[in-house]
């Protein structure tokens, strides 16, 4: 399986789900990258179930969204539009979310690997190092989860996954 999650790159350009957004600065985190990265874990999820190259996402035109909703009509016969793709997105991350935390994941686990926590030696990305443990509140909020990154009861009978 592709380990492909998150590539907000694609959130400047559009590429068929979004229009094209200017951000401030690729190294710095806020509401809008953190939402964007938060998108792009909903359709991978989506592409994983479908089991569609994630790189298809980034060949197809702005009508791209509506691509994948044709497949998933044609391959399942449901009828879904965008919001629906995104919003069953981010239902199968947050099943993958509350196994991992059955096996014992928690925020001790959100973080970088250790070559993306340190400087690197040159280039324009050198001295930037992304402060991923000062912005997990906020991703866990925007998410619906609690502090130790567990979607909240609220959060789960949102998403029709109560019980």
């Amino acid at each position: 399986m592709c380990k492909l999650i998150v590539c907000v790159f694609s959130y400047a350009s559009g590429f068929g789900f979004f229009p094209p957004v200017k951000l401030e600065s690729r190294f710095k985190l806020d509401d809008t990258s953190i939402n964007f990265v938060i998108d792009h874990q909903h359709i991978m999820a989506m592409m994983d179930s479908m089991e569609c190259c994630k790189f298809t996402f980034y060949g197809l035109t702005d009508d791209t969204c509506q691509c994948y909703c044709d497949w998933m009509h044609y391959i399942t016969g449901w009828d879904m539009d965008r919001d629906e793709f995104m919003k069953t997105g981010e239902r199968i991350f947050n099943i993958k979310r509350m196994y991992q935390v059955r096996m014992g994941v928690s925020r001790k686990d959100d973080v970088l690997p250790p070559r993306m926590s340190h400087k690197r030696g040159s280039g324009s990305a050198a001295d930037n190092i992304p402060d991923v443990a000062g912005h997990l509140d906020e991703y866990y909020a925007i998410r619906g989860w609690d502090l130790y990154g567990k979607p909240t009861d609220e959060k789960l009978a949102e998403l029709g996954l109560e019980g």
